[in-house]
């Protein structure tokens, strides 16, 4: 029941721009990490943050289940998908 009250909410989206010092490349720009994200549930973005050469992504479905995807901001592979 939490779970679908933090979600039913909108919330303001914050994004974080971790600058990669360490020579990483992101040919995945934000918009096509949101486009994947999307396609796999997401309906509400909560958090959008770039670092370790991944975006990290939190929010929601649809049905209001929270949901985290790390996805590689080289290839857009996810390397981590949890509800």
């Amino acid at each position: 029941v939490f779970v679908g009250l933090a979600c039913a909410a909108p919330a303001p989206l914050a994004f974080a721009d971790d600058d990669d010092h360490r020579g990483r490349s992101y040919r995945i720009s934000q918009y096509e990490a949101m486009d994947i994200a999307h396609s796999f549930g997401l309906a509400w973005f909560k958090e959008i943050k770039r670092g370790n050469g991944n975006w990290e992504i939190e929010g929601c479905t649809g049905d209001g289940q929270e949901i985290e995807i790390d996805i590689s901001g080289r290839t857009g592979e996810i390397i981590k998908l949890e509800y």
